[in-house]
């Protein structure tokens, strides 16, 4: 009986190709979409979950708030973790982690770069589980100066040789051993490294100052003991950080409390500031999903209109069964064998499509997402339990109220026109269009969001700003000659040593401004006096620094906003305390020093020494030549042959790389939406034509002209898609208007936006419409009134 269903089935599919192909095709984009957003839902929710004990694993991270401003950020100072270890007994473990960026290593003369080196406490393979190729997990980051190669990094330097008790350079003056090699951190980690240094190769110099109440520059991870109550943890934790740091800061209007966040739930849901490594959106995961589901149904939904109307034109047959004594379960069962079918045909170019175009995924999202691994088992399992429902349901409306109709009501072909077909169908093309169009409006919004964030004024020149790590002591030290060799090149403007430029945070540090009490948490930049030229920022009351003025090296620079903070009128001359008192002489025009997620706060520029870099104003033209002064210049002075530089303009661009790509998807999956429902209409179309048929042909009889008759069929449909545009609007609204709260600079939402979207949804559907509906008034009306 089942071969039997499948040969009626492939002749009724071979029968009626083009409706056919339409439906495999629309489900098969509907599958291939829905299929690859999963796999990355699932990845994404898999972040930090390979650690054994990940349940028990929470990050420190501290609420600091002076009267009525908080700020909630993941860095902690360096003696919370161990003292809260040692007077908790609920605390198993802690780790504390530095990243320091990039660095050089030197073996037998030859330099290797290394872009991510971690300084870890000696607990750092027992708390998290991360492999450990060679090495012991207790003792490899234990004695001073003791390094962990990731395994790539151990290839590139080492080759094939066992890198383990062999010793390198570390910036041209640190020597450090390699006492371990660990597997490459997985890609479902929040944070990575490609080495590890142990914590006391710092920790112990000099100068370290690891106290409650500064130096808040680290990372704290404790492991809890199984089955505490964490409530009560938090108000012990609460107690230590009383007697530790509150009960010296209160009388200053300060207080710092615990914040614990648990591993699983730093990627994604984090919301403090100045987090490690990448981090995802959960917003971003649940608009995901909601697409997924969205497609799917429009694919089903027309999934179900086509085969509704491909049921149309079996009337007779279903009639000739029933007579011959065709039950109704067998006809459901024929209608519902067939859909499964088209289902499992549409699976199959599905997996086609996501092998072909999962790699386009990964590289706009830089993800190694795949299907086939162990660890998507379950969604392998549940793919074909998914694609059986979603045959069963699509070809169940049509099944049921085909097999329940006489076999007379059948021959006469009374069934084509009770109406409450229709208002079904035309129900769910409102559905279908209601989704396009509120994706279309994001898609939108979301365009001009990025292109306001790409274009804005952020107060400062971001061209052809080249930067230059100073990743040696040496070249630390002899910064202000590299800095006065490159500005004697003819193809660079201005050249500048200093501790940060603008783009994703500055550090912060605490002051006393003049007419308060208590101190002040302002953000923070060393630089010299070449700097404010440099990057063109305006000086806007007051002077900047100058050379002329040698004591300038004690004086500030503030922005607006501190200025207008202290509500200041004219801040000149005026002073702010750390470390003695120092005079205000200028006040720089506000401009972004992060992202456009932020808004501007309080900042003071300061000529104290802290020299990361060096950043040059350099030429278009000659781009080369001048590099490569750059590079001899700083090989002479500093004899590193390593030279490591970047464009501002790039970092900038990276800041929004993960907006941009989100629009770009969302863009790719609203054309995806309004293809598969304009294939929908197209066939819905097909299908209310077929029945009017004779009506058709009676009107061209009687002089109606096709234009007339194209009209008539246009007019349903497009008050179909206004009224769609009625329930799109305030859900497109509500969403766009929540996502763009991520942002403290955005545009607004105006008419205009939801304007376009729904002009451009309508101009589709219209020439979806008129194809078929000019090809049926253009039909002969002889032909039209001999139809059945």
């Amino acid at each position: 009986m089942f071969r039997n269903y499948l040969k009626i089935a492939f002749r009724n599919i071979s029968r009626n190709k083009v409706f056919s192909f339409i439906n495999i095709f629309g489900l098969a984009i509907g599958l291939t979409v829905s299929i690859i957003i999963l796999v990355y839902v699932k990845h994404e929710l898999s972040y930090d979950k390979f650690h054994d004990n990940y349940s028990n694993i929470y990050r420190l991270g501290i609420s600091q708030a002076q009267g009525e401003n908080i700020e909630f950020i993941a860095i902690t100072s360096p003696a919370m973790g161990p003292d809260l270890s040692k007077e908790l007994p609920e605390i198993k473990k802690f780790v504390r982690i530095f990243s320091s960026g990039g660095g050089i290593y030197t073996l037998n003369d030859e330099n290797y770069e290394s872009r991510n080196l971690v300084y870890a406490d000696s607990t750092f393979f027992e708390v998290f589980s991360f492999d450990l190729l060679t090495g012991d997990p207790k003792s490899v980051l234990k004695s001073p100066n003791s390094i962990v190669l990731t395994e790539s990094l151990a290839n590139k330097i080492f080759k094939d040789v066992n890198p383990v008790g062999k010793q390198l350079i570390y910036n041209g003056d640190m020597n450090l051993m390699v006492t371990g090699v660990a597997k490459d951190p997985p890609g479902n980690s929040h944070f990575t490294f490609d080495a590890l240094l142990s914590f006391n190769t710092f920790s112990e110099q000099e100068g370290f100052y690891g106290r409650w109440d500064g130096n808040f520059s680290y990372y704290t991870y404790l492991e809890l003991q199984d089955g505490i109550n964490m409530d009560e943890l938090k108000l012990k934790m609460e107690d230590v950080f009383y007697e530790n740091l509150n009960i010296h800061i209160e009388s200053m209007g300060w207080k710092i409390l615990p914040i614990l966040e648990p591993i699983k739930d730093i990627y994604l849901k984090s919301e403090l500031q100045y987090n490690i490594g990448k981090t995802g959106n959960i917003k971003m995961v649940y608009i995901f999903i909601a697409i997924a589901i969205f497609i799917l149904l429009i694919a089903g939904i027309n999934f179900m209109n086509l085969t509704t109307a491909l049921s149309i034109k079996r009337i007779k047959e279903v009639a000739v069964r029933k007579v011959i004594g065709a039950s109704r379960r067998r006809i459901i069962a024929q209608f519902l064998n067939e859909s499964i079918l088209i289902s499992f045909i549409a699976l199959i170019i599905a997996l086609i499509f996501i092998e072909t175009f999962m790699p386009g995924f990964n590289g706009m999202f830089n993800k190694e997402l795949r299907l086939y691994t162990i660890s998507n088992i379950d969604l392998l399992v549940s793919i074909p339990v998914i694609v059986i429902l979603l045959g069963i349901i699509s070809g169940s409306y049509p099944a049921l109220i085909m097999s329940g109709f006489k076999p007379v009501s059948l021959m006469k072909g009374l069934i084509i026109h009770r109406k409450s077909k229709f208002s079904l169908q035309n129900i769910l093309v409102v559905f279908q269009f209601v989704i396009s169009i509120v994706l279309i409006i994001s898609t939108t919004i979301i365009y001009f969001q990025i292109n306001y964030m790409t274009n804005k004024d952020l107060g400062f020149n971001k061209e052809n700003l080249l930067v230059v790590s100073l990743h040696s002591e040496k070249s630390v030290e002899n910064s202000d000659v590299i800095r006065d060799r490159f500005i004697q090149n003819t193809n660079i403007i201005n050249s500048t040593v200093a501790s940060a430029f603008p783009a994703n945070g500055l550090t912060q540090n605490g002051y006393r401004p003049e007419g308060s009490d208590l101190s002040m948490m302002f953000h923070a930049l060393y630089v010299d006096f070449n700097y404010i030229n440099t990057l063109g920022l305006e000086i806007v009351k007051g002077r900047s620094f100058n050379h002329d003025h040698p004591t300038d090296a004690d004086k500030l620079l503030i922005n607006e906003t501190l200025a207008n903070e202290m509500g200041w009128d004219d801040p000149i001359g005026k002073y702010i305390e750390r470390n003695g008192k120092q005079e205000i002489i200028g006040v720089v025009k506000d401009f972004h020093f992060t992202t456009l997620n932020q808004v501007i706060a309080p900042l003071i520029i300061t000529m104290k020494p802290q020299k990361s870099m060096i950043i040059s104003k350099v030429k278009d033209n000659n781009l080369k030549e001048t590099l490569e002064y750059m590079e001899n210049e700083w090989v002479k002075l500093t004899g590193d042959n390593t030279f490591k530089y970047y464009f501002v303009s790039d970092i900038h661009d990276r800041l929004y790389k993960t907006d941009a790509k989100f629009g770009e998807i969302i863009l790719a999956f609203s054309a995806l939406a309004i293809f598969i429902a304009c294939m929908g209409l197209f066939g819905l179309t097909a299908f209310i034509t077929t029945q009017r048929t004779k009506e058709i042909g009676i009107r061209k009889s009687l002089g109606a002209s096709a234009f007339s008759i194209n009209k008539l069929i246009l007019k349903q449909f497009i008050n179909i898609v206004l009224v769609s545009m009625l329930f799109a609007w305030p859900i497109a609204y509500y969403a766009m208007n929540n996502w763009l709260q991520n942002y403290a600079y955005k545009i607004n939402l105006h008419l205009g936006y939801f304007l376009i979207a729904s002009v451009i949804a309508l101009i589709i559907a219209i020439v979806t419409i008129s194809y078929q509906s000019f090809k049926a008034a253009r039909t002969n009306p002889v032909e039209s009134l001999k139809y059945e």
